[in-house]
Parts: structure tokens; sequence; C-alpha cells
């Protein structure tokens, strides 16, 4: 496969003293709001790429929701 056909790369990064401590990936899509999906929404392939990204970036945990942006300071 030739190089750079694949990309992997989030569309935020936040870094304190040179150190990623949030890999964001923002989506548009509706969440499921149905009570009996456990998954609300969220496809495989989602997880796939925030494993990639954990991997990539030295990520010690994942997380997946609405973020707040207050929280980031």
């Amino acid at each position: 496969m030739p190089a750079g056909l694949f990309q992997t790369k989030p569309d935020i990064l936040i870094r304190r003293g040179g150190t990623v401590t949030h890999v964001i990936d923002t989506k548009w899509k509706r969440i499921s709001s149905r009570i009996d999906d456990p998954k609300q929404g969220v496809s495989q392939a989602d997880v796939y790429q925030m494993m990639a990204y954990a991997q990539l970036y030295l990520a010690p945990r994942l997380g997946s929701g609405p973020i707040d942006f207050g929280q980031l300071s």
C-alpha cells in the first residue's frame, strides 16, 4: 500500500507541556435515544478509531460522550 493512503488524524489535540492530554474526534451523528440500545448508536468502527488514537497518542484511558469544554481548562 502506498504511504499516506490511510491517515489517522484526530480533529483536535490538546497538549499541556508538550504532552498530549486529550485526543478529540468529533462526530456528526445522532446518538440513539432508545433506552434499549446499550451502544447508543456508536459503531464498532468508532471504537476501533478510538483505540487507534489511544495507541498512537499513548492515551492512558479511553472515554466517549459529550465534552464539557469548561472541564479542559
